[in-house]
């Protein structure tokens, strides 16, 4: 089922995996992140604040961009156009 109302979470780098690991994370829990995070796990976190906001592709999308970009671009052709999205029709 697809929740159009609910925003997609932030990029890794935006903030790590604070909010997707752990009990008090809830529906957000990720067992994938989770079960590969930690002091032997494959992933760590590596403080990106100095490269987010030079690199374009990486900052956080006006109200505006994301509208346009995910319902018009994402959504709509999945809700209304049953096109699927990408190569998953």
């Amino acid at each position: 089922r697809l929740v159009s109302s609910a925003a997609p979470r932030p990029a890794l780098g935006y903030g790590g995996v604070d909010g997707l690991t752990g009990q008090e994370s809830g529906e957000n829990r990720d067992g994938f992140i989770e079960n590969r995070s930690g002091p032997d796990g494959q992933f760590s976190f590596v403080d990106q604040s100095k490269w987010l906001e030079s690199h374009s592709g990486m900052r956080i999308p006006s109200q505006e961009i994301f509208e346009k970009s995910y319902i018009d671009g994402v959504m709509r052709p999945i809700q209304q156009e049953g096109t699927g999205f990408g190569g998953y029709t």
